[in-house]
């Protein structure tokens, strides 16, 4: 169908591309916290290797943001995140907005990321607009983990941004958020091919629009939307109803990429109600091979 022409083709397995994300996302925080908990204690060693290490307060921390060397400044940048207060949401955020090389800028956003406080919200709002592709998906995906309030509102206008890492990211960060309000803008989004949003509407869909989900089924490549119907099939908050109405529609197709998904929903935890694996497997079985 004309409309669906412009999807692309993602991951044909089931959940590939979910775990990918969360395990990206999940993986990026981690590793931002690593980092800088390591490179605070390395600095510290290093100053003073036969000496008692003088802490540095939290105004110390502060007034190295604005040092003249850029060593300084992420030192104070990386001090601040070790720190982990809330306070040091408002300094960062006054350095960002004073302007900071892309490398810098790319440690402060992952050290708001860190932080996960919601008041980091006005600056990685402003950050979403940013000349760099690479810094606006950052501020994505630290919005994801800070949750400010008015998230949703702005993280959906980046479903149309220019760069496809960017849309991704607006994508997953709408469902961390559980922004049902988007659904509309992730259908959209879903229309035009936008990498993650057909997961991001498997989690955010209620039990009343998942026939409108299944409209598409036969007439966009599955591969598009089984990752979403997959993730519907997975919820444990939606009802066996809409379960076993989501089976059929998969049986009506009666090809064998749609006997792989029932029989990958068969195997999974959430078909551990017998009658959802039962139906999912007789499915299948009406399915030539």
């Amino acid at each position: 169908m004309d409309e669906h022409a412009t999807h692309k083709v993602r991951d044909p397995t089931p959940w590939g591309h979910e775990v990918e994300r969360w395990l990206r996302s999940a993986a990026t925080v981690l590793a931002c916290t690593l980092a800088l908990a390591a490179m605070w204690q390395s600095r510290s060693a290093s100053a003073q290797p036969a000496a008692k290490m003088a802490p540095v307060s939290f105004d110390e921390a502060a007034a190295m943001l604005h040092a003249s060397d850029p060593e300084t400044v992420q030192a104070g940048i990386e001090t601040l995140g070790v720190m982990g207060s809330r306070a040091a949401v408002a300094p960062l955020s006054a350095r960002i907005r004073d302007g900071l090389p892309a490398s810098l800028l790319a440690i402060a956003v992952d050290t708001l990321m860190v932080l996960g406080r919601p008041q980091a919200g006005p600056v990685l709002f402003e950050l979403t607009r940013h000349r760099r592709p690479e810094i606006r998906e950052k501020a994505l995906v630290a919005i994801g983990t800070c949750r400010p309030r008015g998230a949703a509102e702005k993280v959906a206008r980046a479903l149309t941004d220019p760069d496809g890492a960017v849309r991704a990211a607006a994508a997953q960060t709408l469902a961390e958020l559980g922004a049902r309000d988007s659904i509309e803008a992730l259908f959209l989004a879903f229309d035009r091919g936008v990498v993650g949003s057909e997961t991001a509407l498997g989690k955010l869909l209620g039990p009343g629009e998942v026939r409108r989900l299944l409209g598409y089924l036969g007439k966009a490549p599955l591969n598009l939307v089984g990752p979403a119907v997959m993730k519907l099939l997975e919820r444990q908050d939606m009802p066996q109803a809409k379960k076993l109405e989501i089976i059929s529609a998969l049986q009506e197709l009666r090809t064998p990429q749609a006997r792989s998904y029932l029989e990958t929903f068969a195997a999974s935890p959430g078909s551990r109600k017998g009658s959802l694996r039962k139906a999912a497997l007789r499915a299948a079985q009406q399915i030539a091979p």
